[in-house]
This record gives C-alpha cells, sequence and structure tokens, in this order.
C-alpha cells in the first residue's frame, strides 16, 4: 500500500471512530506532522470524501460523505491484502533469522520491542529450538507479552543472553544505536531480524502500516 494511501485509509478510519477528533490527536495516532496531517484532510475534503463543519462555535466536525465510506471500503480491502502479504513475508525472514542464529552458541534471546513484529518473532521462534526468556520496550514495561512481564532496558544488565534481537521495523535504527552506545551491551549480541543492518528497515524493505512494530 503506498504511504499516500495509507494515510487516506488511516485519516478515514480514525474520523468514522470519532468525527470530532482534532488534527493535533489526527497527527500523533498517525504518526506524522500536525501540517502534514492538515493537508491530507484538504485533499480529502477535495476529493470529496469528507466535509468539514464548525458546530458549535469554533469545534470542527468531520462528516464522512458516501464518496468516502465507498473510498474506505476500497482502501480497506487493499489494507488487508497488503497485510496478510507483508505477514506472510515477515514470516518467512524472520524464520531465516532465527535460524540463521540458531545453534549450540546461542540458546537465549531477548527480544527488544513488543509489538506486531514481536509477535510474529514469537511464533516463528516457536519453530526453532531458541528460547525468549525476556521481553523489553521501554514504552510497555508493566505490560504482559504472551504472559512474560515487558521491562526497560535497565533490566538487561541483570540478564544472562546470547543475543538481543531488535523484534521491530520502524524503530529498529533508534535502538540499534541505543544498544550500540551502551558499554554494557557486547555489539556481538545485538541481532536485527533478517541480518539487515541499521537503516535497512525504512529505506530497503517494506516497512508496517503506520501503527504496526
Amino acid at each position: 500500500m503506498e504511504r499516500d494511501t495509507q494515510r487516506t485509509f488511516q485519516l478515514l478510519t480514525e474520523i468514522e471512530k470519532d468525527n470530532h477528533i482534532s488534527q493535533r490527536v489526527l497527527s500523533t495516532k498517525m504518526g506524522i506532522a500536525l501540517g502534514l496531517t492538515n493537508s491530507i484532510i484538504k485533499r480529502c475534503a477535495r476529493k470529496g470524501y469528507i466535509k468539514i463543519t464548525t458546530i458549535p462555535k469554533n469545534r470542527i466536525k468531520y462528516l464522512i460523505t458516501p464518496k468516502g465510506f465507498a473510498a474506505k471500503a476500497r482502501l480497506t480491502y487493499n489494507y488487508l491484502q497488503y497485510t496478510v502479504s507483508f505477514y506472510r513475508d515477515a514470516r518467512e525472514k524472520i524464520r531465516e533469522s532465527f535460524d540463521s542464529i540458531s545453534g549450540d552458541s546461542v540458546k537465549n534471546v531477548i527480544f527488544y520491542g513488543a509489538g506486531e513484529v514481536a509477535e510474529i518473532s514469537y511464533i516463528s521462534l516457536s519453530e526453532t529450538d531458541l528460547k525468549l526468556i525476556a521481553v523489553i520496550d521501554d514504552f510497555k514495561k508493566g505490560e504482559q507479552f504472551f504472559g512474560m512481564p515487558i521491562h526497560d532496558r535497565s533490566r538487561l544488565d541483570e540478564m544472562d543472553y546470547d543475543k538481543v534481537v531488535i523484534t521491530t521495523f520502524r524503530f529498529a535504527d533508534v535502538i540499534y544505536k541505543i544498544l550500540r552506545n551502551d558499554k554494557k551491551v557486547p555489539q556481538n549480541k545485538i541481532f536485527l531480524l533478517n541480518g539487515y543492518g541499521p537503516h535497512t528497515y525504512t529505506s530497503g524493505s517494506k516497512t508496517l502500516p503506520n501503527g504496526h512494530r
């Protein structure tokens, strides 16, 4: 799914959930700048997908038109096709990644990232002899991941592991740099899925629809 098409789909989806949603909240949910959000809203209005009203004074309300609902239905179909295709490709690549490190010297791994990519990774990991011993996600500390508590990276120092697997695509570069700068994490224990180095996820491979990690 192309980026502009994806953003139109996201916008219509969020407006359908809450037609009083502010542009600032929309920009946060879509993960884009406020100015770009405004541009997408205007483009959708020009195409006749939405109508913008101000009721009461100074409060904006968005109405999805019949043309907008038709467009959203079409985009939903495309989105589902894209998601299924991505899941299939991602699982294959992730399984290949785990096969490449599975062996006598690598048994215990830690996932860094607890989003959708980590969930696909968890399924793929179960088909190998690797063992997931912990999950790190600085934004989900205290939550659960398949029954395991999620920790922040401060707990890495206490863990005995063979590899830290960066199980996110969107934030792979950021986490890679964090771990590289952490002198307590051996560089040879940092592993990016599919054997990619930093920057690969955003420029050289597919990326998940926004909100996926």
